[in-house]
């Protein structure tokens, strides 16, 4: 959606995957503008309300599947009904933002968030001529990155003359009657439109109505099977919860990967299948102009709070060969538990080609290799591509020395 903004993408319908005419040719009938009022698990009922007439009607089921995704996190400040202030979960709000931008033409764009949507969205708006300036509630940008590697990340951006305020949360917006200041920290800044990209809460509401059980992030709980604690109810998406392969726990983590899976497995056995999901690892990428950005299983921080014993080892090295024009530097940062030797998480940043080296970390974590079995790794070596030895390989072989040549 920041691309459709930035008018890189240039019509919004690329962005559907599947319209309700698709559904229907297919067989599923697709009902729109209705809501789900009420779940009655004992009669197997479902109460709906069409949002023009207020009409309701009700919908028996053998199995239901809630896949009703998550709300953006808004501040709960003054000025937040100001004109020119929006979030960006869904298409409507794509098009409402770049209509504004459009007809408006601000000057200044302030983005309260400095996840992957925020950052992506600072690329967009500099494509308009704005200044941009970036709010961010944590210590510092990307939050679930580590700091080392996030600074990277901050300094580049500060290089390209974009603005960073971190470990400060917005207190209101000012203005007539379209916003024209934000006031966040100990600071008052100037703000033609805003964009709030502070992460989102799973719509989870319907569900505890009902008396299913929630779980992390007031999330609804499921099993492997993507099962909620009421029968012949499943769940699916960014309204519910997973299991984290690395630490086994229980987490919220509302990304597009997670719910496809999910919903795959909620599908299947709702349909009769048999069908599981073991977890996921968070893996994630992302491109601020020519940087890329990934990371996946457990952080420093989070193996902190877990109580976790590691050792971690960052490498700078190139993504290709030095002599090639488009050579450019990279950074592989991974964590191994101090114990087991398991690889427990990774982060890269980096130029073209950097962030997908990702899914190599994403691979041996899945499989749960200790470091040592990684050692001697095989990857593909052409000049184009890559360095003689990779740089994931070199970010491990760090270990060699620090883990007593294990």
């Amino acid at each position: 959606m920041p691309y459709y903004i930035g008018d890189i993408i240039k019509s919004h319908e690329k962005l559907i995957r599947r319209t309700p005419e698709d559904f229907t040719r297919q067989g599923t009938p697709i009902i729109t503008q209705s809501k789900a009022v009420e779940i009655n698990s004992q009669k197997k009922q479902i109460l709906f309300e069409n949002q023009s007439s207020q009409d309701l009607w009700t919908e028996e089921y053998d199995c239901l599947i809630i896949a009703t995704g998550a709300r953006p996190l808004l501040p709960s400040v003054e000025g937040l009904g100001l004109k020119g202030i929006f979030p960006l979960r869904n298409i409507e709000h794509s098009q409402a933002i770049k209509a504004y931008i459009q007809n408006y033409q601000p000057r200044h764009a302030v983005v309260v968030g400095a996840g992957y949507i925020g950052l992506e969205m600072v690329e967009n708006l500099l494509l308009y001529g704005c200044q941009v300036k970036i709010i961010e509630k944590a210590p510092h940008i990307l939050p679930n990155m580590d700091p080392d590697l996030a600074d990277h990340v901050h300094s580049y951006m500060q290089s390209k003359g974009i603005e960073i305020l971190t470990d400060s949360s917005v207190t209101a917006f000012k203005g007539p009657e379209q916003v024209k200041e934000v006031v966040a920290g100990k600071g008052i800044f100037p703000a033609d439109i805003v964009i709030l990209a502070m992460g989102v809460l799973p719509n989870s509401g319907i569900a505890a109505q009902t008396g299913i059980a929630l779980g992390a992030g007031g999330a609804i709980r499921v099993n492997e099977r993507m099962e909620t604690s009421q029968p012949d109810i499943y769940a699916a998406g960014d309204c519910a919860t997973v299991k984290h392969l690395v630490s086994g726990q229980e987490v919220y983590i509302p990304m597009g990967t997670t719910a496809n899976k999910q919903g795959r497995v909620a599908g299947e056995n709702a349909a009769g299948g048999n069908t599981t999901l073991k977890g996921v690892l968070g893996t994630g990428i992302s491109r601020i102009m020519e940087l890329e950005v990934a990371r996946t299983g457990l952080s420093e921080h989070e193996c902190q709070i877990l109580g976790i014993e590691y050792i971690s080892q960052t490498i700078k090295s190139v993504t290709r060969a030095p002599y090639l024009p488009d050579s450019g530097s990279i950074y592989v940062k991974l964590i191994v538990e101090k114990t087991s030797h398991r690889l427990l998480g990774g982060q890269i940043v980096g130029y073209a080609g950097a962030g997908k080296r990702i899914d190599t970390i994403a691979t041996a974590l899945h499989t749960g290799s200790k470091i040592e079995d990684l050692y001697d790794l095989d990857l593909a070596y052409s000049p184009a591509f890559s360095i003689l030895t990779d740089p994931v390989v070199i970010a491990i072989n760090q270990f060699r020395s620090v883990m007593g040549g294990v």
